[in-house]
């Protein structure tokens, strides 16, 4: 275990003294990696650290996630300024630098570059450690395509040249290319096993089953951006492929997901990280820091009850707050999810607003994480959390939306799958003729503060929804790359040759 540790220090220091720019990866000395992979142990913990950087690109600081967000009120001037696109909140934001995910990245190719050098690897570790690398590579490819679609697609780890950016289209045909690795080599995650031989204790690993709802996902966000930006592509072909691939999770040959039976057991089980609907989360680690936080959406919304030494009273405090009235008006009163996503949420709807402010109290994470002061007294600092990526209630609408743009009556059925979980009406429920709004407004509902809405906004052209600062964009503005993130000023410290995209470039000083 000491040489472990020490291996990761080393790996780490040689890491960040080589990487002033986040694309600027080569470590000074060559020759202490070739040293360093001569045994599992020495892969494993390379491993762990790309994973540990992964679990930090949860929801809680994505820009393009808050832009989304329903909400009424929140604590920050700049969340507001963010979801308008003023520049001075855009531009150099918390959120909009990439270094991470290059950090993820090449901590992957470390793995593919040198694993030959492991000695006594079976063929199963092997293919476990290369499918962790492909996973990872391929998820945050696709992350940076949604994001920022002109990133810079890195060589390797050893590459010192300076790397121009590539377009959106490219960046996400790497996601599939890796997508497709990691799914051809893994395993479905219950055969899955640590370097122990114990079944994998979280759903952040890369599995048959991640790298499948990747690919569901990439393809139909390639279809949407064919469509969107006019990509010389087959809008068709890319959705039907999302298709195949959401159906190989639903039919349970990508590995054994089932819906959650009820909305309440939903809530219990799968959006704490571990329930049979998980296909891929992002891990809380109460070990991680002295203060850990879970990276979902779930920090910002939950208090009382969940939290059991605050007071209803609390619910006023949080960073977003959102309107009970606003919640009673998007779910129908037999929809279970009114009260399962809400506390009490009709008669707290009663309650005096002088303490409920008016607001809902979000009710869909369950458990806290507390810490014990020097002082003696107990504070929640967390909600005990996974960020649930995907699940499989999202592959059912993902594939409803896919089959709803060619035109299939399929999505129909998808769709309504959902609402009877949810005892909700059945479509069409009255007033609905529109298949693609009631799956988008279906989605909104199911994967409320998931992380989901702004891509799905995006995904369907139902830009509008964001707020009405989007009606004033124009065609050119959209091609210019307003729907992407600027590129923070760091990643140009060390690149010359990188490009910001059009649109932000017209604000910066």
């Amino acid at each position: 275990m000491k040489k472990i540790c020490v291996l990761v220090i080393m790996a780490w220091g040689m890491f960040f003294s080589s990487c002033d720019s986040v694309l600027d990866v080569t470590p000074e000395n060559e020759i202490t990696f070739t040293n360093f992979f001569k045994s599992e142990e020495d892969l494993n913990a390379i491993n762990a650290q790309m994973h540990s950087f992964m679990k930090t690109l949860g929801a809680a600081e994505n820009m393009h996630v808050k832009m989304g967000l329903i909400y009424d009120y929140t604590s920050s001037a700049t969340n507001n300024d963010v979801k308008k696109l003023l520049p001075t909140a855009v531009v150099n934001g918390v959120g909009t630098n990439w270094n991470i995910h290059y950090n993820v990245i090449h901590f992957a190719n470390l793995i593919l570059d040198n694993i030959h050098r492991v000695g006594d690897l079976t063929e199963d570790r092997k293919n476990f450690y290369l499918g962790q690398a492909y996973f990872a590579k391929g998820y945050m490819y696709y992350c940076l395509a949604r994001d920022w679609g002109n990133a810079v697609i890195t060589k390797d780890s050893e590459s010192q040249a300076m790397l121009g950016n590539s377009t959106a289209e490219e960046v996400l045909a790497e996601a599939i290319r890796n997508g497709k690795l990691a799914e051809g080599i893994l395993g479905k995650y219950e055969n899955l096993v640590d370097l122990s031989g114990k079944p994998l204790a979280t759903k952040q690993y890369g599995s048959k089953g991640a790298a499948t709802a990747l690919l569901a996902h990439a393809y139909a966000w390639k279809g949407s951006m064919i469509d969107l930006y006019g990509w010389n592509d087959d809008a068709k072909e890319a959705y039907e492929e999302s298709i195949h691939w959401a159906t190989e999770l639903i039919e349970g040959r990508a590995g054994a997901y089932s819906l959650e039976t009820s909305v309440e057991s939903l809530c219990v089980n799968t959006l704490s990280g571990y329930g049979s609907e998980n296909i891929f989360s992002l891990a809380f680690d109460e070990y991680a820091s002295a203060y850990p936080m879970t990276t979902s959406l779930a920090r910002f919304f939950t208090t009382w009850p969940v939290n059991t030494t605050a007071t209803p009273a609390a619910v006023k405090t949080r960073s977003y707050c959102v309107k009970a009235s606003r919640i009673q008006e998007m779910y129908e009163e037999k929809d279970e999810r009114r009260n399962s996503f809400f506390y009490k949420l009709d008669s707290m709807a009663g309650v005096n607003t002088a303490t409920t402010g008016g607001y809902a109290y979000v009710y869909k994470w369950r458990e806290g994480y507390y810490k014990t002061t020097v002082t003696g007294s107990v504070n929640m600092i967390s909600v005990k959390a996974d960020y649930v990526m995907w699940r499989l209630a999202d592959i059912y609408l993902l594939r409803a939306e896919c089959y709803a743009k060619l035109d299939d009556s399929r999505a129909k059925d998808d769709l309504n799958v959902i609402r009877r979980r949810a005892k909700a009406t059945e479509y069409p429920a009255a007033g609905e003729s529109d298949i693609r709004m009631a799956i988008f407004r279906e989605r909104e509902k199911e994967l409320l503060y998931e992380g989901h809405r702004y891509y799905d906004v995006v995904r369907n052209n139902y830009l509008i929804e964001l707020d009405p600062v989007y009606a004033e964009l124009t065609k050119q503005d959209i091609q210019d790359g307003v729907l992407y993130l600027p590129i923070h000023t760091k990643a140009f410290t060390m690149n010359d040759i990188l490009r910001q995209n059009q649109y932000w470039f017209k604000f910066e000083n």
